[in-house]
């Protein structure tokens, strides 16, 4: 193995993948970069990006991980491994590329638990599966997975992880807010230097806009595509206000939250509880509590640090709703899509465990303590090959 990093290291470029299974569980994104250097010198070229279908048995168990016992756990965890594979496959296969050619994967797979510590002195715990030995032995390439454990052995968090991107990206242009609307939405606050990077989980997006869109649908829709179903409804002021008391909102970073806060069983509650209104109603009311929170947690969190510019990925981007309502409670700061300053913004996650990958092959930490709380700067990533 020691032989093998070495070659992987003195390639320039390497070809590098990348792979995410996001909080929404809409598929499988996969990345694929030439990248050359590491740390702030890092450059790289996004080749290729694709979300490929993630089989329905898989998202089943990954949508009700509480109702899985080991053994049932344990087999979703190789099958999502070979899902990963022959995802990965077929996007080097779509590039014209030879399987050999792949010199390193990053794999976050899929998180079935994310526990923050719940109390000084006390370590958090989260899951991810999508077996690495398994998605190794099927690519032929060095494999690194299980970005968040070393992060939370020292005391961290875990997350959020995507402000070692930002900061990469973004460094030379302080003042940029990041915001990646996945199933959370998270923010990143960049400075010049990483000690000044702020970075936290704000609270849900697509996550509960989903489940919504999937009841008002009657199944037909698995999202509110392009937010045309939100702009059919009128906002609630009491039920926005209502929903903006939630405890997690008001906790001071660092912070972290995932589908154990805001997944379909708070989604559940919040729609048994306001039965009375409009679905569609309450589908305009929480995209706009989406974009109301991002506004707040700024206010509250980043305030005074100056913000130039607010950048948007995920898969939230698309939501013409939700970035109206951005647009409206940032003004005069300007929202932009985060494709005029980067890459497609879909492909962000996927971009992120392939660059995180190649800074664990130079060995080099790239946990944020700013952002997660970690007593120091992790090594990220478990090498598997």
């Amino acid at each position: 193995m020691t032989d093998r990093l070495a070659r992987i290291r003195a390639r320039s470029p390497r070809l590098v993948a990348g792979l995410n299974v996001g909080t929404s569980l809409d598929g499988i994104d996969v990345a694929l970069l030439e990248v050359e250097g590491q740390g702030l010198a890092t450059r790289f070229r996004l080749l290729r990006y694709a979300t490929m279908d993630l089989p329905e048995g898989i998202r089943k168990g990954l949508l009700a991980p509480d109702g899985l016992g080991p053994r049932a756990l344990a087999r979703l965890d190789v099958e999502l491994g070979c899902a990963l594979a022959t995802a990965l496959g077929a996007v080097v296969k779509a590039e014209g590329l030879e399987p050999e050619r792949v010199d390193l994967v990053g794999s976050h797979g899929a998180t079935v638990w994310h526990e923050p510590p719940r109390h000084a002195g006390t370590l958090g715990a989260s899951l991810q599966i999508g077996n690495a030995a398994v998605l190794a032995e099927k690519c032929g390439a060095v494999v690194v997975a299980n970005f968040r454990a070393a992060d939370i052995a020292a005391s961290g968090q875990g997350a959020p992880l995507m402000p070692w991107l930002d900061h990469l990206l973004f460094h030379d242009r302080p003042g940029t807010l990041l915001l990646n609307l996945g199933g959370i939405a998270n923010l990143t606050w960049v400075g010049a230097d990483q000690e000044d990077v702020l970075a936290f989980d704000v609270g849900p997006a697509n996550l509960p806009l989903n489940e919504i869109s999937r009841r008002l649908s009657k199944g037909e829709a698995q999202y509110d595509d392009g937010g045309r179903m939100a702009a059919l409804g009128s906002v609630d002021r009491g039920l926005l206000d209502w929903l903006a008391e939630h405890p997690f909102l008001r906790i001071a970073p660092p912070k972290s939250t995932g589908r154990e806060e805001f997944g379909e069983a708070w989604t559940a509650m919040v729609l048994d509880r306001h039965r009375h209104r409009r679905l569609v109603d309450i589908l305009a009311t929480m995209t706009a509590f989406v974009a109301r929170n991002v506004h707040r947690a700024a206010v509250d969190f980043i305030a005074p640090r100056p913000v130039r510019r607010l950048l948007v990925s995920g898969g939230g981007v698309h939501n013409h709703s939700l970035m109206h309502h951005l647009k409206t409670d940032f003004a005069p700061v300007e929202v932009e899509s985060f494709r005029y300053h980067g890459f497609d913004p879909d492909a962000k996650e996927a971009v992120l465990f392939a660059l995180l990958a190649n800074e664990r092959v130079f060995e080099r930490p790239s946990g944020i303590p700013a952002a997660t709380g970690a007593m120091w700067p992790a090594l990220l990533g478990q090498i598997c090959g």
